[in-house]
């Protein structure tokens, strides 16, 4: 029983669920937030069980006198049986593969999703009008790319379309704020922790938070018509998302009746402080 309280089984199944339980407690509050502060608050709670495995262990920490099942053991040091063979083994070294071996199977699928993103991209026909890239395909579509220098893609129907400006401005929000750097670090802890529910809520409020942007380029009128306007239109070729799901699009309409509310400084500090200290002590 002593080594279901190993830090492996720490990092890889109680702090996790710790943190799920959390973040399904903060859930009806977080609703009532601003778009921009509920994405910050999921993606921080995704992030946690992953960013634990990076602390490192530091026995004269004076903290670390009231964890006990804290040992070494966290970074790959053994003090158990040495033989493969042995039972006590496999399950204090499987839980480290998985949890460790996970993170790095969904980076390498991440980045290995992106290069393909990127050159089926590149190898569709295309011409740029200033920072904009309009691909000569069939059907609406608008997505941006690449994490660290975003770029907007449009199809020509969207480009020459009556709706264009508020798309645009949508697309600059994400652009802006780098959201394809932020949701590719949400995939890949969503990926690396089997058990966690999938990131649609932080798609969901990827895009509202754009869509608030743009309403106020837009207005809100405008940006809410381009979105009814994409529930009329046939999907285009699966090339990288562009709108969401009928059931999505009429949430952003409605979440555009509402602003949400930010998130107070000391209320902001308060979280940061329960961050840190789930980060170091679980």
């Amino acid at each position: 029983m002593k080594y279901l309280f190993y830090p492996q089984f720490i990092l890889t199944v109680w702090g996790p669920l710790l943190v799920f339980g959390l973040a399904w407690l903060l859930r009806p509050w977080r609703q009532t937030l601003a778009p921009r502060a509920g994405f910050w608050l999921s993606l921080g709670l995704l992030l946690l069980p992953v960013l634990m495995w990076y602390v490192p262990y530091l026995p004269g920490l004076a903290l670390r006198e009231w964890l006990p099942y804290r040992a070494p053991i966290s970074w790959g040091v053994y003090n158990g049986p040495q033989e493969f063979t042995h039972w006590t083994w496999w399950l204090t070294t499987l839980p480290f593969l998985l949890g460790f071996g996970g993170q790095c199977v969904a980076a390498a699928y991440g980045l290995a999703e992106q290069a393909v993103t990127r050159w089926r991209v590149r190898c569709l026909p295309q011409y740029r009008v200033g920072r904009i890239n309009v691909l000569e395909v069939p059907g609406e579509l608008a997505f941006t790319l690449s994490c660290f220098r975003p770029h907007i893609y449009v199809s020509r129907a969207v480009w020459e379309g009556p709706h264009r400006a508020a798309i645009l401005a949508h697309e600059e929000g994400h652009a802006s704020a780098r959201h394809p750097l932020l949701l590719a670090l949400a995939l890949w802890a969503a990926r690396s922790c089997w058990f966690w529910p999938p990131a649609q809520i932080l798609l969901h409020e990827v895009r509202t938070w754009a869509d608030q942007q743009a309403a106020q380029t837009t207005g809100r009128p405008a940006l809410a018509r381009a979105l009814r306007h994409s529930l009329n239109v046939a999907a285009g070729p699966s090339i990288a998302p562009s709108f969401a799901s009928p059931s999505i699009i009429t949430r952003r309409v409605q979440r555009l009746s509402r602003e949400g509310r930010p998130l107070p400084l000391p209320l902001v500090l308060g979280l940061l402080g329960l961050y840190l200290a789930l980060l170091v002590l679980v």
